[in-house]
């Protein structure tokens, strides 16, 4: 709960900066966002926890490509 705090903090403030994703049952991802994921609409609770992934960009290129 405390990351997912921070991070609705910081888009409070117009701080995006990361691009989170929502995965399926089988954990392939379905969705990416730069609003942070999943979305609540509600405070959450002390004992709740909920789950938000961060996007990590790998990329690779031919030398030719570049």
């Amino acid at each position: 709960a405390g990351a997912l705090a921070g991070f609705l903090e910081d888009r409070r403030h117009g701080r995006v900066g990361a691009t989170t994703a929502v995965f399926d049952r089988a954990g392939r991802a379905l969705y990416f966002s730069k609003e942070v994921l999943p979305y609540t609409g509600r405070p959450l609770g002390a004992a709740e926890t909920i789950p938000v992934f961060h996007h990590v960009g790998v990329y690779a290129y031919r030398p030719a490509a570049l």
